[in-house]
């Protein structure tokens, strides 16, 4: 174990194959070299020597931070680890003690570190009156999450952080007239129906508010629904092509230049939904005989168009249809 105020490295003995003397150096925040879209704390950032020093297995660093130093905005839950390395910024993954004001992380090699949170390319601003009212949700959920402030331009968006990798997924905030908010659940940023946990910020493009924990739950399975949708859209085309006094048959067999003008979208909507001229229709991604149904993630779009109750209102409408 190696430690310095406010700063404490445990090695695993079998991490280094030789004795190796360990400098750790505290320096100014200005000296660490933070990128632009990470906010580091003062008075948590250290040098850690010899350069190209590696563990295997990775040893542990833990980060004492001040809670009267985080900057404005940002919450202990969300501070991590940052790696600064050939003037890159890395957050790693992180445990906080917010009673012991620390952060832990997996290191396996030297650098600089510090206490951070990484913000993106927003200007962090108080939302003093947004709170979620729930901290999970499946993905088209609409989560209530309070007031937004005057200071966030319309319209507002939200943006899902993955906790394990970062990739992140863009999702709606609907507002009304009194800035009373609801996120629409995105989903997961790994585009997996498994869904996970995920930060999620409010923002309009420049400023943000701190961002809050959340978890995407599961889609729930709906195999088969893009062929049900293909079957309702084309109980709704057959309904149509009697009230135009035509076939579904003569849409599909007559070229698109002999059609008539009155013809012609019901005969494009056709050949969307099903063809013999259109591998790529959806009748062909819902049985997989398209070239790209190996690129479609059904088990992602079919709880999706699920959830949307897409089918559901086509079959009502065809039922309220004077043509039935």
């Amino acid at each position: 174990m190696a430690s310095a105020d406010g700063a404490t490295l445990t090695v695993p003995a079998a991490a280094l194959s030789e004795e190796t003397r360990i400098v750790i150096e505290a320096i100014s925040l200005a000296t660490a070299g933070v990128a632009s879209d990470f906010i580091g704390v003062q008075g948590s950032f250290y040098d850690f020597g010899p350069d190209g020093l590696a563990f295997d297995p990775p040893a542990t660093l833990t980060l004492a931070y001040d809670p009267a130093s985080l900057p404005d905005g940002v919450t202990e839950a969300e501070l991590s680890i940052l790696h600064v390395t050939g003037g890159s910024t890395q957050a790693l993954q992180s445990e906080v003690d917010e009673a012991a004001n620390t952060v832990s992380a997996p290191i396996s090699g030297f650098s600089v570190f510090g206490v951070g949170v990484e913000v993106g390319p927003f200007a962090r601003i108080q939302c003093p009156a947004v709170a979620p009212s729930a901290d999970n949700g499946i993905p088209l959920d609409e989560v209530p999450i309070g007031t937004l402030p005057v200071a966030l331009d319309r319209p507002v968006i939200v943006e899902a952080r993955s906790v394990s990798d970062s990739l992140t997924s863009y999702g709606v905030v609907e507002v009304d007239e009194q800035g009373n908010a609801e996120v629409v659940v995105p989903i997961h940023p790994s585009g997996a129906p498994e869904g996970g946990d995920v930060t999620l910020t409010v923002s309009d493009g420049i400023r943000a508010c701190a961002p809050f924990p959340f978890t995407i739950d599961p889609l729930p399975p709906a195999p088969g629904e893009l062929a049900a949708v293909a079957d309702a859209l084309q109980n709704v085309l057959e309904a149509q092509a009697t009230v135009l006094e035509t076939t579904v048959q003569e849409l599909v067999s007559t070229p698109p230049d002999q059609l008539p003008a009155t013809l012609f979208p019901i005969a494009l909507v056709q050949s969307i939904v099903d063809h013999p001229d259109n591998p790529r229709s959806l009748r062909a991604l819902a049985d997989g005989s398209s070239p790209d149904a190996a690129d479609v993630r059904l088990d992602v779009v079919e709880p999706l168009l699920a959830l949307t109750g897409f089918r559901d209102a086509l079959t009502q409408s065809l039922a309220a249809s004077p043509a039935r």
